[in-house]
């Protein structure tokens, strides 16, 4: 991993979703398989659950016990360590989302999706306008939009 983009994980399995359609269904078919196709291995133990936010559904990572991220995707989670912001999103994820300064399209259902210490999950945000070229698609990749804060 680099110490320049500790991300740089994210933004691997992201833009190759992106970039090619069959591994982004392979992706969210079977995690474990088509990261290891990557090189990144999911640790024992741990489910990986890939949700995709280019659909109809937007889809916002929490974590109600503790603080469970992919992090051997990326290792700084989001805010997570707040409660009271936890307890946000879960009650009110629209409302705290645009207060975040996400803006939703109108009546775009918003899913929760809730990690535990065996279950982590992350978001293929909604792919950016770009010729296409991997390298320009990497900057877009976040941790706000790996966990659904963000577009």
């Amino acid at each position: 991993m680099s110490e320049k983009n500790p991300i740089e994980k994210a933004v691997q399995v992201v833009v190759a979703a992106w970039s090619d359609p069959a591994f982004k269904s392979a992706l969210l078919a079977d995690p474990r398989r088509a990261l290891a196709g990557l090189g990144i291995e999911i640790p024992q133990g741990i489910d990986l659950d890939v949700r995709d936010n280019d659909g109809d559904v937007h889809h916002v990572i929490v974590c109600t016990q503790c603080s469970c991220w992919p992090t051997f995707l990326s290792p700084m989670p989001p805010f997570w360590k707040n409660s009271e912001y936890i307890a946000r999103v879960v009650a009110e994820p629209r409302i705290a989302l645009v207060e975040m300064g996400l803006s939703l399209d109108p009546g775009e259902p918003v899913k929760v999706v809730d990690t535990t210490p065996r279950r982590r999950a992350m978001v293929i945000p909604r792919r950016p306008s770009s010729d296409g070229d991997p390298t320009a698609l990497a900057p877009y990749v976040n941790n706000l939009n790996i966990a659904g804060y963000a577009r």
